[in-house]
This record gives structure tokens, sequence and C-alpha cells, in this order.
């Protein structure tokens, strides 16, 4: 029997529900396995103890039993049979498993009898579940955000794009799922993001740049995370604030401008020592250093002026010293 079952293993079971290791004993592939037993064709349980509480295979799988059954005898037939199936269990266990059923020959005059092989699925199932639910709450979340957001594949394919992504570049999302991001958003290759993202691309990690966007006139914030599976982008629309920014400094050019020109200095005649005193205003407008010597002052405003302004000034040192 053992040489047969062996046999019967190693040339019909599939790989994947082979164990390792020696296959050709069968007690002690059903003594290792507690998932492991065999069955006849009813689904009656031939191992263990007669009069068990599973002793009726098909019985612990509740409305899954029917396709069971179905298998059971789809193996009979064809020697073997695969399926998924649910058992649930009064303590809350694991329902989930993976059943291989492949029959083995009786004896002459004995009916087939059927290995049964299964796999505990819940572990995976729960997992997937799990992570299920973490991509129904991050789709959520990037769907709620304000800014656009695009996922890169590996080969730079657009992979997502939120809302916000469809309404800033005004063009659906199935229109620019499996393209590259130049395709999808036309001109964008143009900018600098191009250059900013193949240096991502080489050393990983996060950033941030600002580009323009020249067919929608637009500044964008872009910040990039380079992931294993490619990139993230969250793209701003700044367009305001840069706006904002540009007018403030040439209102702040303008404002300097109007300061230079409207800028007064004053001077003092000091007759006892016969000299002129500027102060730091005056020393800027003729483009002296504030801390040139006081004696240097008159020298300093004469290069400054014109031949007709200097007898000007003469007149008025005249004037003010005749209090005038």
């Amino acid at each position: 029997l053992g040489v047969v079952a062996g046999l019967l293993l190693a040339t019909r079971w599939p790989a994947a529900a082979r164990r390792p290791g020696p296959v050709g004993d069968l007690d002690r592939l059903l003594k290792a396995d507690p998932h492991t037993c065999l069955v006849d064709a009813e689904g009656r349980r031939l191992n263990g103890p007669r009069g068990a509480p599973d002793a009726d295979w098909l019985a612990a799988w509740g409305e899954d039993a029917d396709r069971l059954r179905q298998a059971l005898l789809q193996a009979v037939l064809g020697g073997q049979s695969h399926l998924r199936a649910f058992r649930p269990a009064p303590d809350g266990g694991s329902t989930h498993w993976d059943i291989h059923l492949l029959r083995i020959e009786g004896g002459p005059g004995r009916e087939a009898r059927l290995l049964v092989r299964m796999r505990d699925l819940q572990a995976e199932v729960d997992a997937r579940a799990d992570a299920a639910q973490a991509r129904s709450q991050r789709d959520v979340l990037v769907d709620a955000i304000a800014d656009a957001y695009i996922e890169l594949d590996a080969e730079g394919r657009v992979s997502r794009a939120n809302p916000a992504a469809e309404r800033l570049f005004e063009r659906p999302a199935a229109g620019m799922l499996g393209r590259s991001l130049w395709e999808a958003i036309p001109g964008m290759e143009s900018t600098a993001l191009a250059a900013f993202l193949r240096s991502l691309d080489g050393r990983g990690g996060s950033d941030r740049t600002e580009v323009f966007h020249p067919p929608a006139r637009r500044w964008l914030a872009v910040t990039a995370h380079a992931v294993p599976q490619g990139s993230l982008l969250f793209l701003a629309d700044i367009s305001a604030r840069v706006e904002a920014l540009e007018e403030l400094r040439h209102k702040t050019a303008r404002l300097e401008l109007v300061q230079a020109v409207g800028r007064f200095g004053g001077w003092d005649y000091l007759p006892d020592e016969g000299a002129l005193q500027l102060d730091d205003n005056a020393l800027w407008l003729v483009g002296a250093d504030a801390g040139l010597p006081r004696s240097s002052h008159r020298q300093a405003l004469m290069g400054a002026l014109q031949p007709e302004a200097r007898l000007r000034l003469i007149d008025a040192l005249l004037a003010s010293l005749n209090a005038r």
C-alpha cells in the first residue's frame, strides 16, 4: 500500500501539494499531518477512531458540503480534484481551506479511497482583507486631499490619479492611466520636472521643486517620493502665490527706487572753519562714504556738481553768511 501510494503521489499529485521528504509511506503521512486524512467516496473518514466526531468528514463543511461532494465524485472519476472551501468553526478558528483530493486505488473488491490534504488559508485571507481595508482607507484619503496625486510605476507610467489631478490638468484619470507622465500631461516634459525626477530616481528619498507648466501657464509645486514600485507625486497650483510674490518684488523695487530718487541730503556751512559738513544722505547722493572726513566734504560735493551748479552753491554760501 505504501509503495502504491508513493508512486501515485509522485506521479499524479501536484508538486505544490507534495510534502518534502519521502511520500511513499502513507501511514507516516497521515500521522505527520493533522490536516491529511483518508475518506471514501461518500465522504466518511477511514482513518482515525471510528465514531469520532469528524467521522463524517463532509458534515463539518456546512454549506460547502455539496461542493465537496461533487469534488469527491470528480476525484473518483478523474483521479484528483482541487478546490477552496469555507468551514464554519464554533470556536471562531480558521475557516478557509485549500483542499486537494487524490484517488488511491483499492485492491480487488475494495472501493477507491481518497486522500484528502488540506491547507489552512485563514492567515492569508485575513492578510488580504487587512491589505484591502488599508488600500480602501488610503484610497479615501488620496481622493479627499486637495493636492493632485499621481502614482508612477517603475516604467514611469501613470498608475493612479486622484480627482484633484483630474481637475488640475483637466483630463480624466482614465485618459492618463497607462501612459507616461509626459503623454498624460502634455507640455510637462518641457519643464524642469524631467531632470528632477531622473535625479530623484538616482538618489532615492523625497524632494520638492517648483516648475512652470507652459500650456496651462501655471506654477506647480511638486513633492516627489521615490518608492520601490516607482514614484509618488503631489502637485499643487501655486500660481497665485508666485504672482503675489512677484508683485511684492516689483513693489519693493519700485519703493526702493522712489526712496532713492526722493532721498534728500542736508549740509551745514561752518563759517569759522570755512568748511562744509554733509550728512549721511548727502554723502550717499554724491557717492561718498559715510565715514568721509569732514575736511573732504566740500571737495566731494563740488565734484558731484556741474560747473554752473557749483557757482549757485557758492552764491548760496555767501547768502548764508549775510543771513539771507
